[in-house]
């Protein structure tokens, strides 16, 4: 994976497991043993809480044996997170290997990354699969292409909502009245069905005026 990632000429930032990679956590407890390892450690509140936060980090270490089968040995840089209260109970740990060079200025930014991405991963699958998408739901539909397509203009509406989440004035100030992402889809759905608006922009203004108004308001200019 990660040959193919250089191929591209990318980045990347992978969680790297000790019984996954066995003769890279060799090196790794060597040079820690050897005190050679470099580390960053801070301190910040967290809900009220004192947490320590130690970064280690090595550069330029094997992800595999050169000595082995491995025609072209590669390189990679390797960091770690550890989180303790107050006591020394370890509250997080975490790794990641990276062909990004790891320095005092930059280990936090990528550990910070490596952790985003599971955040992402599994928030967004979340919220396909519960919070009004019904992606899982889609998944039986269809002999042949049918899912797929489903699967697709879900994956195309969450993208352009996440958009309109962060770009659309209106969009975010209607989320934000309605509650949750149900309610707005049910309130879209209901709109949609029985009435033509003029578009989908006057039919979000009319429904965010509606609802933040205690009298009817007519429909006459949005549909």
């Amino acid at each position: 994976m990660i040959e193919k990632v250089l191929d591209k000429e990318y980045s990347y930032i992978f969680v790297a497991k000790k019984e996954s990679h066995k003769y890279l956590y060799e090196q790794v407890a060597m040079i820690q043993n050897l005190e050679t390892c470099d580390t960053k450690v801070l301190s910040k509140i967290h809900n009220g809480k004192k947490q320590n936060i130690t970064y280690n980090y090595i550069n330029d270490i094997y992800i595999k044996n050169p000595n082995g089968k491995t025609k072209d040995p590669l390189k990679t840089n390797w960091c770690e997170i550890i989180i303790t209260d107050t006591t020394g109970k370890k509250l997080y740990s975490n790794s990641f290997i990276t062909n990004i060079t790891i320095t005092k200025n930059n280990v936090e930014d990528i550990t910070q990354a490596g952790r985003t991405r599971w955040k992402i991963e599994n928030e967004n699958n979340n919220v396909l699969k519960t919070k009004g998408y019904n992606l899982e739901h889609n998944f039986g539909h269809g002999k042949e292409y049918l899912s797929q397509t489903l699967c697709s203009l879900n994956i195309l509406a969450f993208l352009f909502h996440t958009v309109q989440d962060l770009t659309d004035e209106l969009y975010i100030n209607l989320r934000d009245e309605l509650g949750t992402r149900e309610e707005f889809f049910t309130a879209i759905s209901f709109l949609s069905t029985m009435f033509r608006f003029k578009s989908f922009g006057k039919m979000l203004e009319y429904t965010l005026i509606s609802r933040q108004s205690d009298e009817n308001i007519p429909m006459e200019g949005y549909i």
